[in-house]
């Protein structure tokens, strides 16, 4: 049994081994004045509450469990990373905020992010240092009816089918090591009646000469098939043929496994782990099929 909430890796479809879960108790404040940007709150000082993340306040998971509204609250905690990811880019990855926030380490301004329903990530890399480090997290959730909010209620309190507020961090936040030059993201499509993965990687790399390479394995670890492309810019289109593919179904969720590596002529630059499976989905006539 483990304390910390929501342990698993939290993006399983573009996966590297290296990783810190930051879930767990952090210090906390309400700043219903707005009086700590000026004093100072962002400096690395200790907060006087406690949350746990990533629930947000107003949960009972939270160990608040608040339906009041506060506009603005506070995040801090202590973290240290390994030793043997110096020299690497250091990603800290907060899966989703709500709604506007503010990130400093050690003192220092890295960033800040307005959407309470996107994943985002800064590279800390230049604001650490060795031994114990201090993350702040200042956010903004207003009731303004003009802020994007879904079902929750710009009032703060539930009526009809809206419900109470999602203040803060409300899913994972972790720190990932990575290569300056890398793979950013991933996009795959299957074509059931091509038999094809189209696999679309976007790079966070200069435009020049790189290789990448895909392959992907069926749920014996075999490989099934195998691409590779030269590319001058940041993004690259690869054809996977899966021959005789195994069809995904609720049935039968069969998964192939895929793996993308990034070089740049004979060196390994980055790898990432993913999955898809072959299917699709049609819209005709009203209805839905697959």
């Amino acid at each position: 049994m483990t304390d910390i909430p929501r342990p698993e890796y939290p993006r399983p479809q573009f996966v590297r081994p290296d990783w810190l879960c930051l879930n767990g108790i952090w210090e906390f404040a309400f700043d219903d004045a707005e009086a700590g940007r000026d004093a100072g709150w962002h400096d690395g000082r200790s907060l006087p509450g406690r949350i746990t993340v990533p629930f947000a306040y107003q949960t009972e998971l939270s160990g608040i469990s608040d339906k009041a509204v506060h506009e603005v609250v506070w995040y801090a905690r202590s973290f240290t990373v390994p030793p043997e990811w110096r020299g690497q880019d250091i990603l800290l990855h907060f899966g989703a905020v709500d709604y506007r926030s503010t990130v400093w380490v050690n003192g220092q301004e890295v960033g800040h992010n307005r959407g309470g329903h996107v994943p985002f990530w800064f590279d800390i890399a230049p604001y650490l240092r060795d031994g114990e480090n201090r993350l702040t997290v200042r956010v903004e959730d207003r009731q303004d009816k003009r802020q994007p909010r879904g079902k929750q209620a710009s009032s703060g309190v539930p009526a009809g089918i809206d419900y109470y507020c999602t203040t803060g961090i409300w899913q994972s936040v972790w720190l990932e090591p990575a290569p300056s030059i890398r793979i950013d993201s991933l996009r795959i499509t299957p074509h059931r009646e091509e038999e094809t993965f189209e696999v679309r990687a976007f790079l966070h790399a200069p435009a020049t000469g790189w290789r990448l390479e895909a392959e992907a394995r069926n749920s014996g670890g075999a490989v099934v098939a195998s691409a590779v492309e030269e590319m001058a810019g940041a993004s690259a289109r690869l054809t996977l043929p899966i021959p005789h593919a195994w069809l995904w179904s609720p049935e039968s969720p069969h998964l192939y496994d895929l793996t993308v590596r990034l070089y740049d002529k004979e060196t390994l630059l980055d790898t990432v782990q993913s999955y898809a499976g072959m299917q699709d989905v049609r819209l005709r006539d009203g209805r839905v099929f697959s």
